[in-house]
């Protein structure tokens, strides 16, 4: 009984719901929700669609910071700018390549993630070192997806892997030079960066990588296209395990 002391009921079993009507019940999680009512799409990939979707790749990706400002790139400056912390535009990057990037990625450890030509430029937004290149000959990277611990993933397009950079502590010293006698590394303020092969997926013949995305548990998804214009997701989760692929319907 309530607290009115009437007896109430549930309605969880699926005779409960006798004349349904654009509803769907689920005997399994005992759920009731609204039935799918837009008709499958049957959508035949051609050689102009095919266009389109590659000119979308080619995109320059927008990144925002924890606090809503959004970085750029801006082709006309050929620089990486930002707004959102004041008034108007600033540039905060000036990758010097031959091509623009083909990803930025703001990382929980407040520093931008760019990718061009390849290799990855980091700008530390709290300016506690100076830009970092970091240029890996197993990997080109080519999209990115910061991880919440730190660092970021990196899709290898063409290699079609997945790699996993993992997150520094770089720390500019405020003081002066020191000392002659003091034992010092060969390289002052060096930091080796851990970039390590994460995943390798069992790839269909013809399957083609083309984004990635992480949600703050660490999860991570990866989309791809095959030839014919099918379109499948992979998740590796936080803790290790691997699902997919899922071929996503009606979707190309």
């Amino acid at each position: 009984m309530d607290a009115n002391g009437l007896r109430f009921w549930m309605l969880a079993d699926e005779t409960h719901w006798r004349h349904r009507v654009n509803v769907h019940y689920d005997s399994h999680k005992q759920v009731l929700r609204l039935a799918e009512r837009r008709p499958t799409r049957h959508i035949e990939p051609s050689p102009a669609w095919l266009g389109i979707a590659e000119s979308r790749l080619a995109i320059v990706p927008q990144t925002r910071d924890a606090f809503g400002h959004r970085a750029w790139w801006d082709s006309a400056r050929q620089a990486i700018v930002a707004t959102g912390a004041g008034e108007g535009v600033v540039p905060i990057g000036f990758p010097t390549a031959d091509q623009p990037p083909t990803d930025l990625a703001m990382g929980y450890d407040d520093i931008l993630y760019v990718a061009v030509q390849g290799k990855l430029i980091l700008y530390d937004r709290r300016h506690r070192t100076a830009p970092v290149t970091i240029d890996d000959p197993r990997m080109i990277a080519w999209r990115l997806a910061a991880h919440p611990d730190g660092g970021l993933w990196i899709l290898d397009r063409t290699n079609r892997n997945v790699w996993r950079l993992h997150p520094v502590s770089p720390v500019r010293r405020p003081f002066g030079d020191y000392a002659p006698t003091t034992f010092r590394p060969c390289e002052e303020g060096s930091h080796a960066h851990a970039l390590t092969l994460a995943l390798q997926p069992l790839w269909s013949e013809g399957e083609d990588p083309v984004a990635i995305a992480c949600n703050t548990r660490g999860d991570v998804g990866i989309l791809s296209w095959l030839s014919d214009g099918v379109a499948h997701i992979r998740i590796r989760t936080a803790d290790g395990q691997d699902r997919g692929p899922t071929t996503l319907d009606s979707a190309r």
